[in-house]
């Protein structure tokens, strides 16, 4: 028997986060208190709605919940080929598929499947239950899936069933959705055909230096912006390897660059001009694909969804509902045509006799490395496909683990550089074979480890404390982190609230932060939003605290205590070595931790312990090491 096709003793209401303030629980449930299923993470409506519905509401901890459910069903989650994919579609389909490459910034479908499960094992609890959700289309496929299993479900309000009207709303966000996803594609077109004019018109200037890259030894893929190649002479550091290249080039390896422009951080033309002026060989990705190639991803990805099946079984939940919601919303995203346009490079290497001995691409087992990898595959089959691990992952950032099925069928690397034994564990434990797991240290870090202060620091009783909010990628996650530590900074006025942002975001995005911090909080006074970089601020502050940064890696280094702020209604992606870190989920959590830092009591380990801890998870550089995988030779020589 499955869970959502039990009876359930329970009614359950399914509402939209935005229309809940005029929700009349009271009246509803006749003054029964009522379990409240708060699925979105706008943590400014959570705190309204727990003033606002008072006893008669009893939010139950999402948060704790969901974490529970997706570790327990790791394996199952980490292994959705085996599950979901239709074994009759093309490759490219599977590989280039948000859903498949589940990563949380690509698809939300680990979220929407914990929700789905941990509400049907609430409401087989019985009781009365509120179901509050972002996204309409989401509460749709949980009320369908409980229609007919609870004593009684409602849309809306209490009451109220899924009406006509109520379909016809339906099918205009379906139109809506629809049309985002032409009005993606074509936004995307766009972009790419101005891309490919601009390069063109730059290659006119600036030729192939073809025999210069058809000496090169490695190829390395790399993300560039408008200064990577600024500097006299050949590359020495590439953005996220650190020292490889100089490394490589000392032991006699000739490199060239796939060039990456990050164009939604600075100008194209910026980027690709300071790339093509270097003394280094660079190939831009729009040298590597046509314009036909693109019209021809963007048609396929519209009918990405074919690659998986929707009856798909785990851990006895049927979740055809939640893989139906997450299908439509991939078909409104252009990602997975522009993880397609990677399977080119291949061929383009090819045609221009380009055969390095090997590709090396950072590794977070993303859809565009995998498409990356069939088009090797296909075109350069004698090139070795290197990934390099540039960043710590917490447990529940499943992309980076290959599914056995991706091991299986080779759509993997064929050696993977790790920064530690943690890591190298984990890969391991995957079912990748061990001998191309090659772990070759933090170049990425080095600098910061190797010069990071020894010995916890301890607050200075005679100033106020300082508070450092290091942000990361997601702004509803920033806002409810910065958020959270506003509200208790603001029970002891003298503490000062410091807030840096991720240097990949972009200025849209530190506004949205900005105004959503500012407008729902009182104690702003207590705030500075500042773009120092975290290196410098940490010179400056008593405490991090942080909800996914790898910060807390540069915070731990030099000694300062770092808090982990938990999401309340999300998932929680620390990536710092357990034990390493206190934790918070509530202001009021934060705040006790605050208290004990004024009075100088210390709220984690900073000693031996953590410091071997780190090194576990981004060990010392060792160039050896790194040079036999990319040689291929005996990995424990």
């Amino acid at each position: 028997m499955t869970a959502h096709n039990s009876n359930y003793p329970s009614e359950v209401v399914v509402l939209s986060v935005q229309d809940a303030l005029k929700a009349d629980v009271t009246a509803w449930f006749g003054g029964v208190q009522a379990a409240v299923w708060f699925f979105s993470n706008d943590y400014a409506m959570l705190k309204k709605l727990g003033s606002h519905w008072g006893e008669n509401a009893q939010f139950v901890p999402v948060g704790k919940q969901l974490n529970e459910t997706a570790l327990r069903h790791k394996s199952e989650f980490l292994n959705l080929d085996h599950f979901m994919r239709n074994p009759n579609s093309p490759d490219l389909d599977w590989l280039a598929s948000d859903i498949a490459e589940r990563s949380p910034y690509a698809s939300t479908f680990l979220l929407s499947a914990c929700r789905y499960m941990i509400l049907h094992d609430g409401l087989s609890q019985g009781g009365k239950h509120i179901v509050l959700v972002d996204d309409l289309d989401f509460g749709l496929a949980l009320y369908n899936s409980l229609r007919g299993s609870c004593t009684s479900a409602y849309w809306g309000a209490f009451g109220k069933r899924y009406k006509v009207a109520d379909r016809l709303g339906t099918l205009k966000r379906r139109v809506t959705l629809w049309r985002t996803g032409l009005k993606v594609r074509a936004g995307g077109l766009l972009g790419g055909l101005r891309r490919l004019y601009n390069l063109r018109r730059l290659r006119k200037r600036f030729k192939l230096r073809l025999s210069m890259l058809q000496a090169a030894d490695i190829l390395m893929v790399i993300w560039a912006r408008r200064d990577t190649f600024s500097g006299e002479g050949l590359l020495a550091e590439a953005p996220f390897y650190g020292e490889i290249p100089t490394v490589l080039m000392q032991n006699g390896q000739s490199v060239a660059y796939l060039v990456l422009p990050m164009y939604w951080l600075d100008d194209y033309c910026d980027i690709v001009e300071d790339a093509l002026q270097a003394d280094d060989p660079v190939v831009i990705l729009e040298d590597t694909y046509s314009l036909t190639y693109l019209l021809s991803v963007a048609w396929s990805s519209l009918f990405q969804g074919r690659a998986i099946r929707e009856k798909v079984l785990i851990g006895g939940y049927e979740l055809a509902p939640v893989v139906a919601y997450e299908k439509s919303r991939e078909r409104a995203a252009w990602r997975p045509a522009g993880a397609r346009l990677f399977a080119q490079v291949g061929r383009f290497l090819a045609q221009h006799s380009i055969k390095p001995q090997a590709v090396l691409h950072l590794y977070e087992n993303h859809s565009w490395e995998k498409c990356l990898q069939a088009g090797l595959r296909e075109h350069q089959p004698d090139t070795r496909v290197l990934g390099c691990q540039q960043a710590p992952f917490s447990p529940l950032y499943l992309n980076f683990i290959p599914s056995h099925a991706d091991v299986e069928a080779g759509h993997v690397p064929d050696g993977l550089l790790v920064s530690g034994q943690r890591f190298h564990r984990e890969i391991e434990r995957s079912g990748f074979p061990v001998q191309r797991i090659h772990t070759i240290g933090s170049f990425r870090y080095q600098s910061f480890l190797q010069h990071g202060d020894k010995g916890a620091k301890r607050h200075n009783h005679e100033e106020p404390l300082r508070i450092l909010c290091a942000t990361g990628s997601d702004v509803l996650d920033c806002v409810e982190l910065v958020s959270k530590v506003v509200e208790a900074a603001a029970r002891a006025p003298s503490l000062q609230v410091l807030v840096n942002f991720h240097p990949l975001t972009d200025r849209d995005f530190r506004d949205a932060v900005k105004l959503a911090v500012i407008s729902k909080n009182e104690n702003i006074a207590q705030v500075r939003f500042v773009e120092t970089c975290v290196q410098e601020l940490l010179n400056e502050v008593d405490v991090v605290c942080y909800s996914d940064t790898n910060s807390v890696f540069e915070a731990l280094s030099k000694g300062v205590p770092v808090i982990h702020v938990n999401p309340v209604s999300g998932l929680d992606y620390d990536k710092a070595p357990a034990g390493s870190a206190a934790s918070a989920s509530s202001a009021q959590d934060l705040s006790m931790l605050f208290y004990r830092l004024v009075q100088g009591e210390q709220i984690c380990d900073l000693g031996a312990i953590v410091e071997s801890l780190i090194e576990d998870t981004l060990g010392p550089v060792n160039p050896d090491a790194m040079l036999r995988a990319v040689n291929n030779t005996n990995p424990n020589a």
